[in-house]
């Protein structure tokens, strides 16, 4: 189910068209909600959505679902998105592992308020030995998800794996006014 129908009912998406993928194989990535470019050995894989994209790294087997969604939402509504974003996803997963008769075990999300918007995560795996991370992005303009999977990988590789194609997702981190203040990430 596509992320746009899930929060169509509340009426926060408008309508954002997706860059066309591109004939080549192209490791960069330029939406209207994004940007992020790769580098060897991930490999963009063919994908008939034009809201996701899809890489693989052979060599850790991690396989990656990235997409976005443009919305409107008030600052006060932000929050809201965020948490019913993760309603549905962890929805998703469960219907997903009830389908395949799969068991899971997932993290309790977190949700934390950024200048930008908010953050979400979760970790997870499964009986099958497949490990997978979700990262999320909510803000006022755009809902930008991260998700990766494999069956190679330790947690801690697994999560740096993430946070290194995280870095490199660059999107519009314009305060949101009245953010919280303190909830911003520290200096290391």
């Amino acid at each position: 189910m596509k992320i746009a129908r899930l929060f169509g009912a509340l009426g926060f998406f408008s309508t954002v068209a997706c860059s066309e993928p591109p004939s080549d194989q192209s490791l960069k990535i330029v939406n209207s909600n994004f940007t992020l470019e790769l580098e060897a050995p991930w490999v963009r894989l063919p994908n008939d959505d034009p809201e996701q994209y899809n890489f693989r790294d052979s060599d850790r087997d991690i396989d990656i679902t990235l997409s976005a969604v443009g919305m409107k939402a008030k600052p006060d509504e932000v929050e809201l998105v965020a948490s019913k974003m993760i309603e549905f996803r962890l929805k998703a997963e469960g219907q997903m592992a009830e389908e395949f008769g799969i068991k899971l075990t997932i993290t309790e999300p977190i949700n934390v308020a950024r200048p930008w918007g908010r953050a979400i995560a979760y970790y997870g795996s499964d009986n099958e030995g497949r490990q997978f991370s979700y990262s999320g992005m909510v803000t006022r303009d755009t809902v930008i998800s991260l998700y990766m999977s494999t069956k190679k990988l330790t947690e801690r590789e697994l999560m740096s794996a993430m946070n290194e194609v995280g870095s490199k997702i660059q999107f519009d981190r314009t305060p949101i006014s009245g953010a919280k203040a303190g909830n911003e990430p520290k200096a290391h």
